[in-house]
């Protein structure tokens, strides 16, 4: 089953939606859960689709990351 689809919580993207909202790079989150960059950069790609915030809409990586704080923060996520 993949992780976008699963019907309980994966633990991998809960934690790299932890770090990746600390500012980690995909490369250094990549070492710490020990998988590849690759899965990382999908992880990611399926949070930033969780919250509707297609790349598209965005010039900048680092624009959309906040954006993706900001909801994180209005849906209760994170403090």
């Amino acid at each position: 089953m993949t992780a976008g689809n699963r019907l309980t919580p994966n633990p991998t993207i809960i934690a790299v939606f932890g770090l990746y909202l600390r500012g980690w790079s995909r490369a250094d989150i990549a070492v710490e859960l020990q998988c590849s960059t690759e899965n990382v950069r999908n992880y990611i790609t399926i949070i930033y689709n969780h919250f509707a915030l297609p790349a598209y809409r965005f010039h900048k990586r680092e624009a959309r990351r906040q954006k993706l704080i900001e909801v994180a923060q209005m849906r209760g996520f994170i403090y």
